[in-house]
């Protein structure tokens, strides 16, 4: 069986820091929805804690009074659903408020570049490893 060779492909700096950012970037809209899924299926992960609470009705987005540690967390959260779930909300109230484009605009910027990011880094990972299994 002969090995094929590849060429080597040198990119410039420039074109590398590009790739990069966009792999990043494709990986955090993995990384974001994925959690927020799991957020919905299993709940708040401080529903149960001490001196926290649900700030709306349905219990998305809570916020914790007993420590630095459990205010980061629960900030963490709330930032994940804000950026993934509730972002359709933010971008209707942009529409009838200006007000609230600067909650809106960075979420719809995540999901308007990371969607087409995420799926490069799907199809680089699928042909990657199609080709390693090819040639193994």
């Amino acid at each position: 069986m002969a090995v094929r060779s590849t060429p080597v492909v040198t990119r410039t700096l420039p074109r590398r820091i590009i790739k990069l950012g966009v792999i990043s970037l494709g990986l955090a809209f993995f990384l974001f929805w994925g959690a927020a899924a799991a957020l919905l299926v299993d709940g708040h992960p401080y529903s149960a804690a001490q001196g926290c609470s649900a700030i709306d009705e349905a219990g998305d987005f809570w916020e914790c009074g007993q420590g630095p540690e459990q205010a980061f967390g629960a900030t963490a959260v709330n930032s994940v659903m804000a950026l993934t779930i509730a972002m359709p909300v933010f971008a209707i109230a942009a529409y009838f408020d200006t007000l609230f484009l600067q909650i809106a605009l960075p979420g719809i910027l995540f999901n308007v570049l990371g969607l087409p990011a995420a799926m490069f880094v799907l199809v680089r990972s699928l042909l990657n490893t199609l080709r390693y299994l090819r040639y193994r």
